[in-house]
């Protein structure tokens, strides 16, 4: 039967897990509202839902990614505009691999207890390399995650609006009406 884990340090961390794969969540959600806007703003009557269910939701975290890398290099080259700053976007790009990297792990990975530290870790699911392939479940580790999805969220609403007042700008009509 093996040994049994003290519930308190289990139910902390699943519910660690659960907060880092919300968190996850809230960040691909907040893309996907991005990119699927980005390709149907000129979709006036809320067909934007196909765009949004049929293709963004089936394409890979890292695709999304790397799509909205090159609409932001597409758009700085456009306009110079300090939201598209290569050196922002670099540290956007950083947080968004590193959510989804922990978000894989614990979705994908290994779940280890050690009963000497009581303490839960995850690798990544294939052959173990180095202890560094490990990551301690953890609020630490939640606090970290939450910091990096807040400013991702926030970068990408910055993106999304910036990309969104260009839109209204070509669609204004030129008698200004």
């Amino acid at each position: 039967m093996g040994i049994r884990k003290p519930k308190r340090i289990e139910d902390e961390f699943h519910k660690n897990c659960g907060e880092i794969l919300k968190l996850s969540l809230s960040v691909e959600s907040r893309l996907n509202f991005l990119l699927s806007n980005y390709f149907a703003n000129n979709i006036q009557d809320n067909r934007n839902f196909i765009l949004e269910d049929f293709l963004i939701k089936k394409v890979f975290f890292d695709e999304k990614r790397e799509l909205l890398r090159k609409i932001v290099k597409r758009e700085y080259n456009d306009r110079k505009n300090d939201i598209f700053n290569p050196i922002k976007m670099y540290d956007l790009n950083k947080a968004l691999v590193y959510i989804m990297e922990t978000r894989n792990k614990i979705a994908h990975g290994s779940t280890i207890y050690n009963h000497e530290t009581q303490k839960f870790t995850i690798n990544k699911g294939k052959s173990k390399i180095s202890e560094k392939d490990d990551i301690e479940i953890n609020a630490k580790l939640v606090e970290k995650i939450r910091n990096q999805a807040e400013k991702a969220m926030k970068d990408l609403i910055d993106i999304y609006m910036t990309l969104s007042i260009k839109d209204r700008m070509k669609t204004k009509p030129k008698n200004g009406l």
